[in-house]
């Protein structure tokens, strides 16, 4: 190895390892701080191995080697800044771009929802008539005893590969699959009833008498691309005729539509599309609501 020359001792001496302690080598010079230059040793046979060993204690070299070290590898408190600036701008960035991500695939998800509801209404209308499931049927002796509501429909169900029979909330919530419903649909963790509304317009004062049934027919509606059969909402039925309530969230049962998609409401039609409403319209057109005429 090289030898070199450091501060040792009050002095400049060539040194080596011994026991981890820096012992000036055989014959060299010592000059001390008066300038005096000494032999400390008697001259020796040169060694074949030696290092040139300065400690941070004693070697002044040795400490210029680190700082210089240092200064090569540490981050400076400049750098620091920098890097924790480009984070903070990449997560101001990166999070509202992750978020609008994911509402988008829920909203896809609640509109591919929608369009199989429907698709299993249609082919129950094919097995029926042409009747489409009933919003509701009512009991024989008395409309609320033995009701059926279209969410407990087992002809219904079927349709849709469900096989759970429904005579209790109990049965609703375990027979309707989560992925089935909106994912932004939380009320009681996620329950059909309080997930999508049939469109019952023009149907309600059936509600009231036993052994009646809220039926439509295809032939009966004359636009199915402009009227709404199934929608966001916070009730199983919805009644354009009833006045529709103001949407605050997932708080409660009410008449009405579930704006659960950036301030608006996915639907399905009658024909089998699928689309997203702003508030404006589900309030306002009524054409979208009525059934028969």
């Amino acid at each position: 190895m090289v030898r070199r020359r450091g501060m040792c001792f009050g002095g400049i001496a060539e040194c080596y390892i011994k026991n981890n302690r820096a012992i000036p080598l055989p014959g060299a010079l010592l000059r001390s701080s008066f300038g005096a230059a000494f032999s400390l040793f008697p001259t020796l046979p040169d060694m074949k191995t030696y290092f040139s060993y300065r400690p941070d204690a004693f070697c002044s070299e040795r400490s210029d080697e680190f700082r210089m070290s240092r200064g090569r590898d540490a981050f400076t408190l400049l750098e620091v800044l920098v890097t924790v600036l480009t984070v903070a701008l990449l997560a101001t960035l990166v999070i509202p771009a992750f978020s609008r991500a994911q509402a988008s695939m829920q909203s896809a998800r609640c509109l591919s929802n929608l369009r199989q509801l429907q698709q299993a209404n249609m082919a129950y209308a094919a097995s029926h008539d042409g009747a489409f499931v009933p919003v509701f049927i009512n009991g024989a002796s008395s409309a609320s005893e033995g009701r059926v509501l279209w969410t407990g429909n087992a002809d219904f169900l079927s349709q849709l590969g469900i096989s759970r029979a429904v005579s209790s909330t109990s049965d609703l919530m375990k027979a309707w699959p989560r992925q089935m419903l909106c994912p932004r649909a939380t009320i009681d963790g996620g329950r059909i009833d309080r997930c999508y509304a049939y469109n019952r317009t023009g149907l309600s004062a059936l509600y009231s008498k036993p052994g009646a049934s809220a039926v439509v027919r295809t032939a009966e509606i004359a636009r199915p691309s402009r009227v709404i059969a199934f929608i966001d909402a916070v009730n199983w039925m919805m009644d354009y005729d009833t006045p529709l309530g103001d949407y605050k969230g997932e708080e409660t049962q009410s008449n009405t539509v579930a704006l659960r998609h950036g301030g608006r409401a996915n639907a399905v039609f009658f024909d089998g599309h699928a689309e997203q409403l702003s508030a404006e319209r589900v309030t306002d057109e009524a054409e979208l609501w009525r059934i028969k005429y």
